[in-house]
């Protein structure tokens, strides 16, 4: 310490050697632990995927949505195609939901989003994906409660991801080809930064 007086420079000589350490660290975990509780309430969850579906409804990744005669087109865009069922949407694990789209990029299958409304049609909804892709993980300590829920389960070609926003009672479902995922970050660009 040249040139510095031990009060100058900020170590008090009767403080244990590595306690200032300890210390910092103490502060850095409240900090954290802050941050997580208060700036990000909600919860993640992520699965390894038990079965990939490579698909869809009986459709796989990189098909020709148009060839579908169960599928009628809903949105045209540039790159971007969406498809609906002409018959509706039909319930998914027993819960009804408000919408099945069907999205094609570059005229290739690469997702699909579901939406559904209620606490009762999300319960159903979670309890079918984890008997389809396997169970979520639950790390011992987490809870499975805040604003914001999700859910991942990833395989070799699919992601699935569930979002429940608890306010509103809505949750979105997101299937899609993992790929085949990259083109829709080409295309809308990344927005992690």
């Amino acid at each position: 310490m040249k040139g510095k007086s031990l009060r100058q420079s900020g170590h008090n000589p009767l403080t244990p050697p590595g306690a200032l350490l300890g210390s910092r660290r103490v502060m850095a975990m409240l900090g954290w632990l802050v941050f997580v509780a208060v700036v990000s309430p909600s919860i993640v969850l992520a699965g390894e995927m038990v079965k990939d579906p490579k698909g869809y409804h009986g459709i796989a990744w990189g098909s020709a949505l148009d060839e579908v005669a169960e599928l009628t087109r809903v949105v045209a865009a540039d790159r971007i195609t969406e498809y609906e069922l002409k018959a509706g949407p039909p319930p998914l694990g027993g819960a009804q939901v408000d919408a099945i789209r069907f999205i094609a990029i570059d005229g290739k299958f690469a997702r699909v989003t579901i939406r559904y409304k209620g606490k009762e049609a999300h319960g159903k909804i979670v309890a079918y994906l984890e008997s389809e892709f396997g169970p979520i993980d639950q790390t011992p300590g987490q809870t499975m409660a805040g604003l914001t829920q999700q859910f991942n389960w990833r395989g070799a070609d699919t992601e699935v991801n569930l979002t429940y926003q608890h306010r509103g009672e809505r949750g979105f479902v997101f299937i899609e080809s993992y790929a085949l995922s990259q083109k829709f970050i080409e295309l809308y660009g990344d927005t992690t930064n």
